[in-house]
């Protein structure tokens, strides 16, 4: 059972920001993106979207560790 925790954009944030705020990985969008698919299609967040945040596993963190450090 995946848990999520709730994050609340700021205007002009996208999925890659969100994604580096949240997670601490600009490149785990995607996790986020399929928690929130009503908002698939936005390309840039208006102030004060909620969205709902997975929580990263850590087999998902122990595989970037496997990243060169510049994909990290």
């Amino acid at each position: 059972m995946t848990t999520f925790t709730n994050y609340t954009t700021t205007p002009g944030q996208r999925w890659d920001s969100v994604a580096y705020a949240a997670l601490n990985d600009p490149y785990g969008y995607q996790a986020i993106i399929e928690a929130n698919p009503q908002y698939r299609e936005t390309l840039e967040f208006s102030a004060a979207v909620v969205l709902r945040i997975p929580e990263v596993t850590t087999a998902t963190q122990a595989n970037t560790q496997l990243l060169p450090p510049w994909r990290r």
